[in-house]
């Protein structure tokens, strides 16, 4: 992958990784509590941060501890609670 491939790559990642950032904290979770979904706390720590690419699975469960859908974790803007 040439050098604009992997600056894609982080620029994604990092940006994935900020949107879960503010959805976490609008639902007053803390990232330890990311433990109950079946996310290790340092694992949900690198995705955060944009330092993994996380799998399909993980998805789900990111969805899930948000209650929203794998579509909604990549939407630009954050999406609301019902």
């Amino acid at each position: 992958m040439d050098s604009v491939g992997v600056n894609l790559q982080d620029c994604v990642l990092q940006d994935f990784g900020s949107r879960l950032r503010q959805m976490r904290k609008m639902r007053q979770l803390r990232q330890m509590d990311m433990a109950s979904f079946g996310l290790s706390y340092k694992y949900y720590q690198r995705i955060e941060a944009g330092h993994v690419n996380p799998t399909l699975i993980t998805m789900h469960r990111l969805a899930s501890a948000f209650g929203v859908s794998v579509h909604d974790l990549f939407r630009p803007e954050v999406p609301t609670e019902d």
